[in-house]
């Protein structure tokens, strides 16, 4: 794992696969050009898109599990 100046991941190898991180808002897949980009309500992740360029984009809906406790 590679980390930037101020500690955060900007790329991670793992079995073969390169994933560059781009903020906390997306990550890119090298090898696939697979790009997946979060969406946040305050520091909530909510959602995510995973999309190659040019297909298609689908998004996913998080959902918290509202049992559960901290």
């Amino acid at each position: 794992m590679t980390r930037a100046g101020d500690g955060r991941r900007v790329k991670s190898i793992m079995d073969g696969e390169t994933i560059l991180f781009v903020g906390g808002h997306f990550e890119i897949n090298a090898a696939t050009g697979e790009v997946t980009k979060y969406y946040f309500a305050g520091s909530t992740h909510i959602a995510m898109r995973k999309y190659t360029i040019p297909q298609n984009m689908t998004v996913e809906y998080l959902l918290g599990n509202h049992l559960w406790q901290d």
